[in-house]
């Protein structure tokens, strides 16, 4: 009996590590890419009579991909912009600005397999 066991023992123990070589093995590394897409704007503009200087900004990026070209940065957007007054001190405010694209940055992660 304790001969079977052992031969059971062996042949598990054989297995696993056929296996476990075997994935080592074939492992292998991929890179995905994903892109940064920056947006930005900012200039003077005029608000019911009142002369404002803006600015806005946003950070957008893409999911990873296998290929970078298959990374796009979305069209350009409006978001939340910043107005300050340029004649007198007068509270910020904020409306929304639209945002080119501005530049774009490419990501890489190296993944095993």
């Amino acid at each position: 009996m304790k001969a079977k066991n052992i031969l059971t023992l062996i042949t598990c123990s054989f297995l696993f590590s056929s296996v476990f070589l075997n994935k080592a093995a074939a492992s292998q590394k991929v890179t995905y890419y994903s892109k940064e897409c920056n947006y930005t704007n900012s200039g003077i503009t005029q608000k019911n009579g009142t002369l404002y200087s803006f600015s806005a900004g946003e950070t957008r990026y893409t999911s990873w991909f296998s290929a970078p070209e298959q990374a796009v940065c979305p069209e350009p957007r409006s978001v939340m912009g910043e107005f300050k007054s340029l004649i007198w001190p007068a509270p910020v405010i904020y409306d929304l600005v639209y945002v080119p694209l501005s530049s774009v940055k490419v990501l890489t992660r190296v993944v095993t397999e």
